[in-house]
């Protein structure tokens, strides 16, 4: 995790902390950094700001975990460890400025290549870059593509702060942080008041999470939907909410961490002092797997037909929330649109209920769809006050899975 200590120069740091939980963490002594004249911290370093670690699994032991952060000075470099806890500096430093924020980093297994995802500035705002390597010390562009800016949809003045990317099965998902600026334009200067009066920066505002969603890395469609909001967490009042690199896989969900703060962007002299806990802190967020987006039907009911696709296996089971009120039932069509004989609507028994694996049946409760499979289908839902979030076809026996989330 970053630390900042901004009455200690440079004031940025990377420090360890660990967990068996996910709940309840602790920050070892390390003994590896030397602050304020001591050694009994969990500083892993000192200096290098807007970093994020990544287990690497292409690396030989020793460069297991690899720290890709930025300097104001050096600029861009490569830190690699076996541990996690001991960096070195690697010889090879990448010619690259310094990107003053959160580089979102992985390796992805199915295209063979490191994606980065660094800040990058577009028409005068902060923006999400985009370019992918085969090694992770490869020199990075010059030029760096644009992948996620604001557009004509945002507010004025309003600017993406970090990304948070990664590749989440065979999706990839963007965490864009939407920054709004209290002094641009001029009629909301009023807001950025409070901050100057008390000696910050007019460069101030509000920061909170977006959703994005693509499927080769490069094409995002984003949410404007606050994913995480500002607002009451664990009695603070976040002002500045910014989502960590990672998704966690639990047994009942998935769960992820971002940073919050109960001072705005601008508002510099709220770091300073004792203010501890009050300021904010990393706060933990769970969900249901798939549970980034639904396909969601209105209380009086819908239907949606799927484009053709092809299925390995002999069962189809739905993610799905129908509360208490609503119900869904979904026929199996051929890739023409005609019901298949014995999958059809008037075959298909009601769902009710909530479940990760909800077994979709026909006729007399069969869930057997296995002489279907390597045809080309449609399903079509019916339902009504439902959240579809995705559905899975899969064998009974090897638990093989070919699944499609909305």
């Amino acid at each position: 995790m970053g630390c900042v200590c901004p009455d200690v120069e440079p004031g940025f740091g990377l420090a360890l902390a660990t967990t068996e939980d996910g709940v309840h963490w602790e920050k070892p002594s390390l003994g590896v950094v030397e602050w304020k004249g001591s050694k009994d911290n969990n500083l892993v370093s000192w200096g290098q700001r807007g970093g994020a670690v990544i287990h690497d699994p292409k690396a030989d032991p020793e460069y297991r975990y690899a720290y890709i952060s930025s300097d104001p000075i050096l600029g861009t470099q490569l830190f690699a460890s076996p541990d996690g806890v001991h960096f070195t500096m690697q010889r090879r430093q990448m010619p690259s400025p310094h990107f003053d924020s959160q580089i979102s980093t992985f390796w992805d297994n199915e295209r063979e290549r490191y994606f980065h995802y660094p800040r990058v500035m577009h028409n005068g705002a902060r923006a999400v870059g985009f370019f992918t390597t085969r090694t992770i010390d490869e020199p990075w562009p010059d030029e760096i593509p644009v992948v996620m800016s604001r557009d004509d949809a945002d507010p004025p003045g309003l600017d993406l702060y970090t990304n948070a990317c990664e590749k989440y099965e065979t999706a990839y998902l963007g965490f864009p942080t939407p920054y709004y600026h209290y002094n641009e334009p001029a009629e909301r200067a009023h807001l950025n008041v409070p901050a100057l009066t008390r000696g910050g920066m007019s460069d101030d505002g509000a920061i909170d999470t977006q959703l994005a969603t693509s499927r080769d890395g490069r094409s995002w469609t984003r949410y404007r939907t606050p994913y995480i909001a500002t607002g009451q967490y664990d009695g603070l009042n976040v002002r500045v909410a910014i989502m960590i690199p990672g998704i966690i896989h639990e047994e009942h969900g998935l769960a992820q961490y971002f940073v919050g703060h109960t001072f705005t962007h601008g508002d510099t002299q709220a770091r300073y002092g004792e203010g501890g806990r009050q300021l904010g802190g990393i706060f933990r967020v769970e969900q249901r797997y798939d549970g980034f987006i639904s396909l969601d039907f209105e209380y009086e009911g819908g239907t949606v037909i799927t484009a053709p696709l092809t299925f390995q296996g002999d069962r189809l089971s739905l993610n799905i929330n129908t509360s208490a009120s609503g119900e869904a039932r979904v026929a199996i069509l051929d890739a023409a649109g005609n019901e298949i004989p014995g999958y059809g609507l008037a075959d298909a028994r009601h769902i009710n209920g909530d479940g990760r694996m909800v077994s979709a049946e026909w006729r007399d409760g069969d869930s057997d769809v296995g002489d279907l499979a390597g045809k080309p289908v449609r399903l079509r839902f019916e339902c009504r006050s439902t959240k579809l979030y995705s559905f899975v076809f899969w064998h009974i026996d090897s638990l093989m899975q070919s699944s499609i989330g909305f």
